[in-house]
């Protein structure tokens, strides 16, 4: 079929839709100008003449030297339309870095004010739920986690996570910042590793039913046992680590890139 481009009054050669047969009364086809770019609606005519054979197209000067050039439309689309005009701008990540490298902070922050707590803040009983990740403590005892690894090595990796926790928390921290230097954001790798910081908070709020002799009593028991004791912060890192995986899997979904108008 051809029309002609009402803007630089161009021949244009197009194919009708394929489902023509079940479209409405009065449907415009929209094309592309190949030549001026501008969007056309064409009203697509009844099947009957749709079916017909199609006139060979004769230039409006068939005398002239060269023939009038037809262009080949290309059939946009809505998400087509939607972009026309746009080219995609990538994003910095350091907004993003920002965001982790505060988590991260947080976090190392819960580590570090259980050591306190266990060395010189000893007396202030409401910090006394971070002791259970203090794995600063941990690294300067060396005898007490080879004891532990004695014992069995489940044992010893339990005892090992407030360890893990500790370097998790200042490898997020120390990451952030080579991100934020370079502009870069790995979106998946940095959900990945927001589940695993998750993974081992949440089994150091249930560490007496790991190792090789679990507790008997239930996780109710376990919950009530810690309210009673008023170690509140203990569920404090497990809530940082949950809303870093929660931040994490917005930064994931939300592409690195955005369309801006081309003249940008």
């Amino acid at each position: 079929m051809y029309t002609r481009c009402p803007s630089c009054r161009a021949e244009i050669c197009f194919d009708p839709p394929a489902n023509a047969a079940n479209l409405p009364e009065g449907y415009k086809h929209k094309i592309r100008c190949p030549n001026c770019g501008v969007t056309i609606g064409v009203k697509i005519p009844s099947v009957t003449a749709i079916a017909q054979t199609q006139p060979t197209f004769t230039p409006q000067n068939p005398y002239a030297d060269r023939p009038e050039q037809v262009y080949r439309a290309e059939v946009r689309t809505e998400k087509a339309d939607k972009f026309a005009g746009k080219v995609p701008k990538k994003l910095s990540g350091r907004p993003r870095s920002i965001g982790c490298f505060v988590l991260g902070v947080l976090l190392l922050a819960t580590v570090i004010l259980g050591y306190l707590s266990t060395d010189m803040l000893g007396d202030v009983k409401l910090l006394q739920g971070l002791v259970f990740f203090d794995g600063l403590s941990v690294l300067t005892d060396i005898e007490l986690l080879k004891a532990a690894f004695e014992v069995s090595i489940v044992d010893g990796l339990v005892y090992c996570l407030p360890v893990i926790f500790f370097f998790a928390a200042a490898l997020t921290v120390v990451c952030a910042l080579i991100c934020f230097a370079i502009g870069k954001f790995p979106r998946y790798l940095n959900f990945v590793w927001s589940l695993g910081v998750l993974a081992v908070a949440a089994c150091i709020l249930f560490f007496p039913f790991l190792g090789s002799s679990p507790a008997t009593y239930t996780v109710a028991d376990h919950f009530e046992s810690i309210i009673a004791s008023e170690m509140y912060l203990i569920f404090v890192p497990v809530a940082l680590a949950l809303i870093y995986v929660i931040f994490s899997f917005g930064f994931m979904v939300k592409p690195m890139k955005k369309w801006v108008p081309a003249a940008e």
